[in-house]
């Protein structure tokens, strides 16, 4: 088979991660191409009771936030080591955290799986500074740069079954027309 039609057959499915400007700009590209990859809120067991360290992109950030939900919406935030207490609720189908469930912030699910939990504040999100909060979980965090963090979640979904079966049946049907035309 010639090699050029290989390379068009093969062109969909060799998905590079885009340019990006930073962590909300990758977040902004790739989240639209995993989405449906994502847990629901609902599945509570993907993110209770999981030491959820804060992923941010800015240079003068130096602090290790761990963020932990529990059972009862109880949520603790610890940075470097200072405990601080609080809530967490579902909303109409909302999360919400902070100091108390009446003093914190909505956010709308971006995704979620047993890695990642990410959220983006509810709203007009473009005028927020930090417009999502990005949770990795710990053994995770201590081996990856935020850049390493978008680009192993983009892989997950670049190697998804999903992925790896629609692109074996191009390719079967590839061979089936090319032995047709033959």
């Amino acid at each position: 088979m010639d090699n050029k039609m290989l390379d068009k057959v093969a062109k969909p499915f060799n998905v590079e991660l885009p340019e990006v400007d930073g962590l909300y700009d990758a977040l902004d590209k790739v989240l639209p191409a995993i989405r449906k990859h994502s847990e629901d809120l609902r599945e509570e067991e993907f993110f209770l009771r999981r030491n959820w360290i804060e992923l941010r992109d800015e240079e003068d950030f130096h602090e290790v936030i761990l963020h932990v939900f529990d059972d009862g919406g109880e949520y603790v935030r610890s940075t470097n080591g200072n405990i601080e207490c609080g809530e967490w609720r579902h909303m109409n189908g909302k999360f919400v955290y902070g100091s108390s469930s009446c003093d914190g912030e909505v956010f709308d699910l971006a995704f979620l799986d047993e890695e990642f939990f990410i959220l983006k504040k509810h709203g007009n999100s473009r005028l927020f500074d930090r417009r999502y909060h990005v949770f990795i979980i710990e053994p995770l965090y201590r081996k990856l740069e935020w850049n390493e963090a978008v680009e192993y979640l983009f892989d997950k979904y670049r190697n998804s079954n999903g992925f790896l079966i629609t692109a074996a049946l191009l390719l079967v049907m590839v061979i089936v027309l090319a032995l047709l035309l033959s």
